[in-house]
């Protein structure tokens, strides 16, 4: 399981991804997962690093994507 948290007080955003190859994000009291369906290769997740623009950067077993604005785009 990678994880990473992303900003301070109420607009922290928190960051998850695993074997189970999505990423989930938990920002403003809302969960939401990416996948396939989002751009991601569906690979499990081996990393996660946040950007200063507010995306984070996703390590895979499939390579690196950059997941910003709800998509993910390989690098």
């Amino acid at each position: 399981v990678a994880l990473v948290a992303q900003g301070t007080g109420p607009a922290r955003v928190l960051w998850a991804g695993s074997q189970s190859r999505e990423v989930v994000r938990y920002a403003n009291g809302q969960w939401r997962s990416y996948g396939p369906a989002d751009g991601l290769p569906g690979a499990p997740v081996t990393s996660l690093a946040p950007d200063r623009a507010g995306g984070v950067w996703v390590g895979t077993r499939r390579g690196v994507w950059h997941l910003r604005a709800d998509r993910a785009t390989p690098l």
